[in-house]
């Protein structure tokens, strides 16, 4: 096989195209290597109500793209079993089409992904990229998903601790999100080869997220709906609440930087539980007036955050966030908005080093906290434009399309 040739490629997903995630974090890379001449099939793991809503928006995309999409449905329960039932459903399709085609390499993302990308590399030899995505077996039980204590989980988590260093040895090619997460697995008991690890972070797609297409127009209509005012500097937070974000660290945080900043307002765009958000600002002492929710598309986030002033967001830091690159710093960065955020997750630390993009801070000393509130207002001194480069240069989505060609040609 010629390496400079456009490949066959079969990318299996664990995660739906119809969630949010597929539609930012997959179909933008694979519609890029697309363009580039290599054939894709996909199979994802659909949840039904997003299908019911979204399916026609993917089957188009796809289709432009020439990107032929095959899916079987995500199941729910029982815990685990349901699991076991969607990696054999998973199996099935991705060893139809291999018998079909000649696969020159199964991309999978992720762990389930990763246990029949093994089975395709075995029985039809084609090269296996293990895209892990973080560590996923840690990042179930540092989330309260898998307690440990129950035997059941403790021997789940051991079996995909086993399987991980399987994927991580037997692949072709391993993706890490972070350095961090590299450098951790090249301490592990594991027979790895350094050159073998490539390192893409989460990208977002520049043209997308362009502060370039927005108005002040449109800027102060978004804030009038919301009724923030024109003058209020603006914290926002993008995304789900769930699982891995300090909700209400971030909202005392927030409540003790209007101490300084009486115009303060927080913005949450997300589609998760108004009332829930409300109950933890109220809890946090946050006036019902400073507070703004709103759920979003697409196609309607970056206006959202053109309305906010700095991007602001929590992650927990724990073991397996060593690994995590969390998509929305990209976003926010592209659309020219300095980051207010938290060290201890991959890379953030070395990112924000420089102070040129925002501050990140250790969240567990409330001295650090002062010392941020204290540096919002030169936060705001930050040119938009030069925000939006060093972003470009760190996250942008050719750069993660041209790092996947250049380990499709590599294999």
């Amino acid at each position: 096989m010629d390496v400079n040739q456009p490949k066959q490629i079969l990318y299996l997903s664990y995660d739906g195209m119809t969630d949010p995630l597929g539609q930012s974090q997959v179909l933008p890379y694979l519609t890029g290597l697309s363009n580039l001449g290599h054939t894709i099939s996909l199979i994802s793991c659909e949840k039904p109500e997003n299908l019911t809503e979204n399916r026609k928006t993917i089957e188009a995309i796809c289709e432009q793209a020439d990107i032929e999409w095959n899916y079987i449905f995500y199941t729910k329960k029982p815990p685990i079993l349901s699991t076991v039932k969607d990696v054999f459903a998973l199996r099935k399709a991705a060893t139809k089409i291999a018998k079909s085609k000649t696969i020159d390499i199964v991309h999978c993302r992720s762990y389930l992904a990763a246990m029949v990308g093994q089975t395709i590399k075995r029985k039809f030899g084609s090269k296996f990229v293990f895209d892990m995505r973080g560590f996923w077996a840690d990042e179930r039980v540092d989330g309260n998903i898998w307690n440990l204590k129950n035997p059941a989980y403790k021997t789940v988590y051991n079996f995909f601790k086993r399987k991980e260093k399987s994927f991580l040895e037997n692949a072709d090619a391993v993706i890490s999100l972070t350095e961090s997460g590299k450098q951790e697995m090249l301490g592990w008991d594991v027979k790895l080869d350094p050159e073998k690890i490539h390192v893409i972070p989460c990208c977002a797609d520049f043209e997308h997220f362009d502060f370039a297409k927005t108005s002040p127009e449109k800027t102060a209509q978004i804030r009038n709906r919301l009724n923030i005012p024109e003058s209020a500097l603006v914290f926002s937070y993008l995304g789900s609440i769930g699982t891995w974000y300090l909700v209400e660290e971030m909202l005392s945080f927030f409540r003790k930087a209007m101490g300084k900043h009486p115009s303060a307002h927080l913005l949450f765009i997300t589609k998760d539980d108004p009332e829930q958000i409300r109950k933890l600002a109220e809890t946090a002492s946050i006036p019902e007036e400073k507070l703004a929710i709103t759920p979003a598309s697409r196609a309607e986030v970056p206006e959202l955050l053109e309305a906010s002033d700095i991007g602001f967001f929590f992650i927990k830091p724990s073991f397996s966030k060593k690994s995590s690159s969390p998509t929305k710093l990209a976003e926010i960065l592209g659309m020219g908005k300095p980051v207010v955020c938290n060290t201890g997750v991959g890379d953030i630390g070395s990112i924000f080093a420089d102070g040129d993009l925002g501050i990140a801070f250790d969240v567990d000393s409330l001295q650090n906290w002062d010392n941020a509130i204290d540096q919002l207002d030169d936060l705001r001194q930050l040119k938009p434009s030069a925000i939006r480069a060093k972003g470009m240069r760190l996250f942008s989505l050719e750069s993660g399309i041209a790092a996947y060609q250049g380990i499709y040609q590599s294999l």
